[in-house]
């Protein structure tokens, strides 16, 4: 089943050139739940990650701290997060057959929605569609989950980062691109 093609957004660059540095990143062990927590969660901590690789940027660089490299959101697994580039937070994410692609979080727009609001995030599919192209069903199920965790997670009162809406950032892209 694929998602309507309103629901996905154009490609960003800096998401494909981050799943090629980031392709050989291997999951943690022990760091799925429902909402992409490790087990290691408790009610009174329900977002407590799991150990990142001791590689990865720290947490407090981190535009979103919880969210590292390894991390299973849905059937997935986070490859690599961040930084923030253009206004957005590009992820990296491999789906179980191994295949990589890549969401970008940005602010919601309801003009402009994406596959998933997160609280006041959207999650948007790379998927070289610019909005007119069915994405495959893992992809868009993996992006509902991460927008899934990131509207709990904002619920629960943590950090939102400040993310350009897709209309705020598309000038910018145009512009690189130029």
């Amino acid at each position: 089943m694929a998602l309507p093609a309103a629901a996905v957004a154009r490609p960003i660059a800096a998401s494909a050139a981050s799943a090629g540095a980031a392709a050989n990143g291997a999951p943690a062990a022990g760091t799925h739940s429902p909402l992409g927590a490790s087990p290691a969660a408790t009610p009174g901590n329900a977002l407590a990650p799991a150990t990142p690789d001791a590689g990865a940027t720290p947490p407090a660089e981190r535009a979103i701290p919880e969210l590292f490299t390894g991390m299973r959101v849905g059937r997935c697994v986070v490859v690599s997060a961040g930084p923030v580039v253009a206004g957005g937070l590009p992820v990296v994410l491999k789906s179980p057959d191994g295949s990589l692609f890549g969401v970008d979080v940005l602010g919601y727009d309801p003009m402009a929605p994406g596959v998933s609001r997160a609280g006041s995030l959207a999650v948007y599919l790379n998927n070289g569609g610019t909005g007119r192209k069915a994405s495959v069903e893992e992809h868009g199920l993996a992006a509902m989950a991460l927008g899934a965790w990131l509207a709990r997670r904002e619920s629960l009162g943590r950090a939102v980062p400040s993310l350009l809406t897709l209309r705020q950032r598309a000038p910018l892209l145009a512009a690189a691109r130029r």
